[in-house]
This record gives structure tokens, C-alpha cells and sequence, in this order.
């Protein structure tokens, strides 16, 4: 991430630093613009909006995303705002600049070019805003001799060695993965935002931020990356396995496509195992007598074990290796995440009401404060449901020159 800043020394009075509000949601009176779309950009403004945030989207029809309304957007827009602008026309480009000038963020996810093709580059925003935060997140950043090539998260986990990391060791096969550098990435942006937003309380100085997904995935490589810089040695595929612990990785239990994963990392742990499954005399076995001979017969050793954890669910393998003192947990679907007891006990599935009045389950933040949070759960929003406030409060339009704007299809 490279950050730079340029702005003011006295905030305005409709900044952060000026809202009194009784709300003890920690971004109360910060307003996003946000221009972003697929999973990474959504992410980073849905984590901005739990936070209290108003996050308005400015969008179109004539985008992908919104003919691809689907399950990926429901889960990542709740609790946001909907402006729908035809960004190929000159008076939207200008009323987006309307609405910019009475946000305090802007976040974007597009190809490089883009925002300076609308006018909405980061010197275009300062100079209707000085203090403006803008953050845009591209798979290889803004500059570098690849910063204009596109690119999605999925592909960027080979572009960044992650995938050459997943997968069985016995297979030449390379994984691709579900699209973990998104929810990455989202994770640094959002730090980069807050981080921006106390450097602007401080100093009355915006920032432009660029944020690119490839090295943040990177960042997911710790050891990996410190392995290969301290001993010249490349990692290799190790499946469920660690490079060093055994027993370590997921054992099958009763039912269809069942799985417990548990993990041993010292003697104490070992012993509490061998107790646990009703084997105490492997404790003394010459074989596994400790971390390095256990990795040396780890095949032997993991068949012991799957012959135990067969016997029973995973939940009932999790509880016995647990109250022993074995970190073990079940591996669950997603059906299994959204009845697990702990995690619906914690609040993290949040149910809302859809336009269609359907019930829909989504995740909520997974943090918690004390006292809890102030907030109110909303569903994603419907393709332009908040256009007539935002052109109207924020963009200062009358209500006759929306309507004729929506006439001329400038608001779609």
C-alpha cells in the first residue's frame, strides 16, 4: 500500500471530527462513496458500513454486477445505500462529483484509468474536497510496469505462489481455491481507511491510498516468504500435513463427507491424545516417541487415529480430544456453519428481510464491542432504491430535475 496525502489545517464542519451523535458506532457521521464491485472492493465499504459508516454505491444498470445480482452481492452490500448513475454520461460524471464532495471516502475497484476517464481521480477529488480520503484496490497497485493489466482475486493467488502452496503433494496438479485474496485484501483496506481517517483527525489532511490485492496476499505467506529469504528453501504442497507437526491435519468421522482436524504441537499435547483416543501405551511407542519420528511414521500414526475418530461425529471427536487438551475442531459446509451452535450463540449470522419479503441469513462483523454496537441490519439495496435522497440531500437536485434525469436515463 502506498499512501499520499496532501490537504488542510482545519477540517470542515460537516467532517467526522464535527459530528456529535449519541451512536457509539465508531464511524458514525463518515460518509463512502463507494464505486466498487465483485467480492474484494464490497468487502472492504461492508466492513466500513458495520462500523457505522454511511456507504452509498454508486451503480448502474448497465454494469455486470447488477445483471449478476446474486448471492456474492446480497452478502457483501447489506446495510448500504443505492445511487444508480450512468457513468458513461456527462451529467452523471457530475453529479457523482456532487455527491463526492459531501463524502469523506471514496473506494474503487476498478482498471486502472477508469476514475481519470470519469474525472474522479484522486487530484480531480481534492480539488472538491481537500481532506478527501480515496483508496483504490487493483490487483497489481496503480504503479509498476503491470499496474494496467486486469486481473481477479482467483488469478492472483497464482500470480502470488498461494495456490502453488494448496493441494495434495502427491498430485502436479495446481489449485486455484476459492477467492481467498479478496477478504484479504478487504482486511487491509479497511486498516489502511481507519488509519487514513486518524491521520486526517490529527492533521486535517487527506490521502490517496493504493492498495494492491497481489501484495496483499502476500502478506498471507509469512513463512513461506521468511523461509525462503533466511534459508534458500522453496516450500512445497503439503496438503492437510504441516511441515513439522504430526499428528496434523483432518481424520474422518462418522456420517458422509465428515471430518474432525486436530493438531498436536508438544509432548503435553501428545500424551493428552494418546489418552484421549484410548491408546496410552502409544505414548511409549519407539516410533512416535517424539515430533521428528512421529513426522517420519505420520502415515502409520494417522491411521491410528482415523480408526478412533470413525467411531464417532465430529463434534463428539472435538469434545473428547478438547476436554483432554487436543486443539481439535470440526470441518464443516457452510450448512454446518450456519448451524453451529457456537457461532449462532455469538451473533455472527444476521437475518434480514428482502425486498421479495423473504427472510436471508448474512454475516454480520466479527468483532464485538462492550457495550455492543448500534446496529440495525439492512439487506443489500435494490438498483437505485436510494437515488431520489442522495440526488436530492446530498447532490442538492429538486426533486423535477430527478425526474427528469431518470426521463433521460442519466439516473437508471
Amino acid at each position: 500500500m502506498v499512501a499520499q496525502h496532501g490537504g488542510r489545517q482545519n477540517a470542515p464542519a460537516d467532517s467526522i471530527d464535527a459530528v456529535q451523535t449519541p451512536s457509539n458506532r465508531p464511524l458514525e457521521g463518515v460518509r463512502v462513496a463507494d464505486f466498487t464491485w465483485v467480492i474484494a472492493g464490497p468487502s472492504l465499504t461492508k466492513n466500513l458500513a458495520l462500523l457505522g459508516a454511511e456507504v452509498i454505491r454508486i451503480e448502474s444498470s448497465t454494469r455486470a454486477e447488477y445483471r449478476a445480482r446474486g448471492g456474492n452481492f446480497a452478502l457483501l452490500n447489506d446495510n448500504k445505500k443505492s445511487c444508480a448513475l450512468d457513468m458513461s454520461q456527462d451529467e452523471a460524471r457530475a453529479i457523482a462529483k456532487r455527491i463526492i464532495a459531501q463524502c469523506d471516502i471514496v473506494v474503487e475497484n476498478f482498471g486502472k484509468g477508469v476514475m481519470e476517464r470519469f474525472g474522479l481521480d484522486y487530484p480531480s477529488l481534492r480539488a472538491l474536497k481537500q481532506d478527501i480520503i480515496m483508496l483504490s484496490c487493483s490487483g497489481l497497485g496503480r504503479t509498476g510496469p503491470d499496474s494496467d493489466k486486469l486481473a481477479f482475486g482467483t488469478l492472483l493467488q497464482l500470480y502470488s505462489g498461494w495456490s502453488m502452496l494448496q493441494g495434495n503433494p502427491s498430485s502436479d496438479q495446481v489449485v486455484i481455491g476459492g477467492a481467498w485474496t479478496d477478504p484479504l485484501t478487504a482486511i487491509h483496506g479497511t486498516f489502511a481507511i481507519l488509519a487514513a481517517l486518524y491521520h486526517r483527525r490529527r492533521t486535517g489532511e487527506g490521502q490517496y491510498i493504493d492498495l494492491s490485492m497481489v501484495e496483499a496476499t502476500l502478506c498471507g505467506l509469512p513463512e513461506a516468504t521468511m523461509g525462503y529469504s533466511m534459508n534458500r528453501t522453496l516450500p512445497t504442497r503439503q496438503g492437510n500435513a504441516d511441515p513439522v507437526l504430526a499428528p496434523h491435519g483432518c481424520f474422518p468421522c462418522q456420517g458422509h463427507d465428515a471430518w474432525v482436524a486436530l493438531s498436536v504441537g508438544d509432548e503435553c499435547e501428545w500424551r493428552a491424545l494418546c489418552d484421549a483416543i484410548g491408546k496410552p501405551e502409544l505414548a511409549g511407542d519407539e516410533r512416535f516417541s517424539d515430533m521428528y519420528r512421529r513426522k517420519q511414521h505420520e502415515a502409520e500414526l494417522n491411521a491410528i487415529i482415523a480408526d478412533w475418530t470413525q467411531t464417532l461425529t465430529p463434534y463428539e471427536a472435538m469434545e473428547r480430544l478438547q476436554a483432554a487438551g487436543v486443539p481439535a475442531g470440526p470441518s464443516l459446509s457452510i450448512l454446518g456453519l450456519t448451524k453451529d451452535p457456537h457461532l449462532r450463540e455469538r451473533g455472527l449470522f444476521v437475518t434480514t428481510t428482502g425486498p421479495d419479503g423473504e427472510e436471508h441469513i448474512t454475516i454480520g462483523p466479527t468483532w464485538r464491542f462492550d457495550p455492543p454496537l448500534d446496529i440495525e441490519f439492512t439487506p443489500a439495496p435494490q438498483l437505485g432504491q436510494d437515488s431520489h435522497y442522495v440526488l436530492t440531500e446530498l447532490a442538492g437536485l429538486d426533486p423535477a430535475e430527478v425526474e427528469r434525469l431518470i426521463e433521460a436515463k442519466v439516473v437508471n
